[in-house]
């Protein structure tokens, strides 16, 4: 895969029992009947990240999850569908190719996120899309190239941010 992800060892997992147990107590204590799972990359660890939606679905618990377009096939989106998910966040950034590309540098392409886009239509999940606006170098011919995109591939829902770097950022 080409995602600018870390390392694995980077990453810290919790417990299918664990996720599970924190849900079943905002279910059974709070009233909760659905979550949204904070963790841009849902999918990264797809045995156990599916585990935790087939556990999800037997608490009857839906739920809203963010991943990346490089890390899901459609398939693995049925799966999220058919366990509860009632909606897929990505982070498309931008419709714009150098922008995207070049400013961004994700490791994703305008052409990844239509056809992540797309997939969702295709098999029924609502797709939300989070977008960046005043990106470095961006001009008004990129602006409406997102406009446009936006216009092409109608997500169920969409985000817009406006740009602002943290010091000391490249």
């Amino acid at each position: 895969s080409k995602t600018n992800l870390g390392k694995s060892q980077d990453l810290r997992f919790r417990s299918l029992e664990n996720v599970l147990e924190e849900v079943r107590i905002l279910r059974d204590k709070y009233g909760f009947g659905s979550v949204m799972i904070y963790d841009d990359e849902v999918l990264i660890n797809k045995k156990r990240d599916i585990l935790i939606f087939e556990g999800l679905k037997e608490l009857d618990i839906k739920f809203r999850c963010m991943t990346r377009v490089d890390l899901a096939t459609k398939e693995d989106l049925k799966k999220l569908r058919d366990n509860g998910c009632i909606e897929i966040c990505i982070g498309a950034e931008s419709g714009d190719p150098y922008i995207l590309e070049q400013v961004v540098k994700k490791g994703t392409t305008v052409e990844e996120n239509t056809r992540f886009v797309e997939w969702c239509h295709d098999i029924g999940l609502n797709i939300k899309v989070y977008l960046i606006i005043g990106l470095p170098s961006e001009s008004k011919e990129s602006l409406k190239n997102t406009y446009e995109w936006l216009k092409k591939v109608k997500p169920t829902n969409y985000d817009v941010s406006i740009y602002a770097p943290y010091p000391g950022s490249e």
